[in-house]
């Protein structure tokens, strides 16, 4: 777990984005989460909440309000990671649409915080079945990291290819420049979700970050497989309880450190949201979060 602290000072809130629709709605989902693992022998515990909030109105106006804790123990202690995230977005005619992000991100160790905030614009288009992202911003961080320029960059894909099956990817870079030298950090994710029937659904996906700037090579992976099962019973509600395994691993071009962690959750989806797990491994690709960095820390976090 330690490794990914390495770059949790730039995990940013994730902002999915879902379907134009032709009438005012509001798709709401939550996850109480629960995950237990290792790293290279170091065991540790997370709980975590995470709430996604989608509305839209029939005059072309969204706005996606994403808040998240999560508590990590190990060894060494408490690691509290919280975030909000907020991004208002107009639709054209056509499916294309416009758009601006803010996210402000926090990490305290019970002895040191600090925070990271990304703002941006967005360009789209989006009709039924297809969605496709792309994004510009900036960030800083408090403390500020005196003469530190971040930006990010990306483009994103959502397709439901049928009501049972949806697939994702994203495409990211980060770059950071102190001092007349600059530093790209790429990221790639890959998901898939798949619902068997109205009870089931399987889930999956893989992210990967890394930097090979001045001949150092530095990747950090992580692949999640999970399963959700729909609570029967529940009127009025559609909750469902998922596990998932993921597999992390980071590797600096001569050796490589592996760990594996088994994740819980109960989620209850409103309205048309998604009902796969929020900081599952897929639910961050398809979800995407606007940067390069944040996506595998919120994901291992």
């Amino acid at each position: 777990m330690k490794i990914f602290q390495i770059v949790l000072f730039s995990a940013a809130a994730a902002l999915p984005s879902g379907a134009v629709l032709a009438q005012d709605s509001i798709d709401t989902v939550a996850t109480l989460g629960f995950s237990s693992g290792s790293f290279e022998g170091n065991g540790y515990t997370t709980a975590s909440l995470g709430l996604f909030s989608d509305l839209r109105l029939s005059n072309g106006f969204g706005l996606e309000t994403t808040l998240g804790f999560s508590r990590n123990n190990d060894d060494f202690g408490d690691v509290d990671l919280s975030s909000f995230g907020i991004a208002p977005t107009f639709a054209f005619g056509g499916g294309y649409k416009v758009g601006a992000y803010f996210s402000r991100t926090k990490l305290d160790d019970g002895i040191d915080d600090i925070s990271l905030t990304n703002r941006g614009v967005i360009l789209g288009y989006e009709i039924a079945s297809l969605d496709i992202e792309s994004y510009y911003g900036t960030a800083d961080t408090d403390p500020a990291l005196v003469g530190l320029d971040i930006k990010d960059m990306g483009l994103k894909v959502v397709y439901d290819v049928s009501n049972e099956v949806t697939l994702g990817g994203t495409l990211s870079r980060t770059k950071l420049k102190a001092s007349g030298v600059a530093v790209d950090v790429d990221g790639f994710g890959i998901a898939a979700t798949y619902a068997v029937n109205s009870d089931v659904q399987i889930f999956g996906g893989l992210q990967q970050i890394s930097m090979n700037d001045f001949g150092f090579d530095l990747s950090a992976t992580n692949v999640g497989l999970g399963i959700a099962y729909n609570l029967p019973g529940m009127s009025g509600l559609n909750p469902n309880i998922s596990l998932e395994l993921v597999h992390n691993k980071l590797d600096d071009g001569i050796t490589s450190v592996d760990g594996n962690e088994v994740r819980f959750g109960l989620t209850i989806p409103f309205g048309n949201a998604s009902s796969t797990p929020r900081g599952s491994v897929a639910a961050n690709v398809i979800n995407s979060e606007r940067s390069s960095l944040s996506p595998l820390v919120l994901s291992a976090f």
